[in-house]
């Protein structure tokens, strides 16, 4: 990331990334998503299958409900659209080949690696694809019952509770969402401190679980880091933002979503960013970019140096 603005050799933004990946061919596509592999089984692995009926090694495993035998032999194929769906799970933080460790110790599939795992990372990518193309609706299982094999009912199970649970789909402020909100609350109570976005976020999932919820906020005020101060004079009104202000990308920004359920106008910062003293006088174009260039020396050397501790 950089301070203000883009700089050369800097790193494209995910929008740049994800519009570059669909001008891809599917094949393209499967090797951009395949590249991070991990030994597990890929999103976009359903080419060597060469078609989505082609059994393999049949292979028997336990339900993680009824523990009943289950046969999982077979890739499913939802559409033909895997490789763009398996882009928006990428933007919404997820490996493109395996499970996060959450995913793992909810066991969403009964054995991790297999075909079980395969299918049900294209239904979850099914799933968080169809509810960001209409973020203002509440996606429900039902929605996806048709499109599914019986056979993987429980996988649709395991896929739509884990996302509604974790807050991937059916959050924000659309009316519909605020609808689902229990008007009287059968859980117990819980506390959260900070009224932040991320501490408001929580309250209202917590309250769609059924829990009464009290926020508490050092300031007199709610929003956090994020704060805009207006300001008025003679017939005419300005506004500042003191806090954070700007989105970096938004097609898999929660706060992108956000903007688009409140029918809010995004506006494309500038490259010229110019800087002032507290008195309104500019500051020193030639001292901006060299205290500019050391801070940005500085970020990716800690960069460096967080990636290289993460490798020990």
């Amino acid at each position: 990331m950089n301070r203000r603005r883009g700089r050369s050799g800097s790193k494209p933004s995910l929008d740049e990334v994800s519009s570059d990946f669909l001008s891809n061919t599917n094949e393209e596509q499967s090797a951009l998503i395949s590249s991070s592999s991990s030994g597990k089984v890929s999103k976009t692995q359903v080419k060597n299958f060469d078609s989505a009926n082609r059994n393999v090694n049949s292979k028997v495993v336990r339900s993680r409900k009824s523990r009943k035998e289950v046969v999982s032999d077979e890739a499913i194929c939802i559409n033909k659209e895997s490789n763009s769906e398996a882009l928006v799970a990428l933007m919404a933080g997820f490996s493109s080949d395996s499970l996060k460790d959450e995913e793992i110790e909810a066991r969403v599939v009964g054995v991790v690696g297999r075909m079980e795992q395969y299918n049900y990372i294209l239904i979850w990518n099914h799933i968080i694809t169809k509810w960001r193309e209409n973020v203002s609706i509440w996606l429900t299982k039902d929605m996806f019952v048709d499109v599914i094999p019986e056979r993987c009912s429980e996988l649709l199970d395991s896929a739509y509770n884990y996302l509604l649970s974790y807050g991937y789909v059916n959050f924000g402020v659309a009316l519909a969402i605020k609808d689902k909100i229990p008007t009287r609350p059968s859980k117990g109570r819980v506390i959260v401190i900070g009224a932040g976005l991320a501490g408001l976020a929580a309250a209202r999932q917590l309250m769609l679980f059924g829990f009464e919820v009290i926020v508490l906020e050092g300031r007199k005020r709610a929003g956090g880091r994020v704060y805009t101060k207006k300001m008025e004079g003679e017939n005419k009104v300005a506004a500042a933002d003191l806090g954070g202000s700007i989105l970096t990308g938004t097609l898999g920004n929660p706060l992108g979503l956000l903007a688009r359920q409140l029918s809010y106008t995004l506006h494309t910062v500038r490259d010229q960013c110019p800087l002032y003293h507290a008195d309104g006088k500019p500051v020193d174009e030639y001292l901006d970019k060299k205290v500019e260039t050391a801070y940005n020396e500085l970020l990716d050397k800690v960069s460096k140096v967080r990636q290289d501790k993460n490798y020990l």
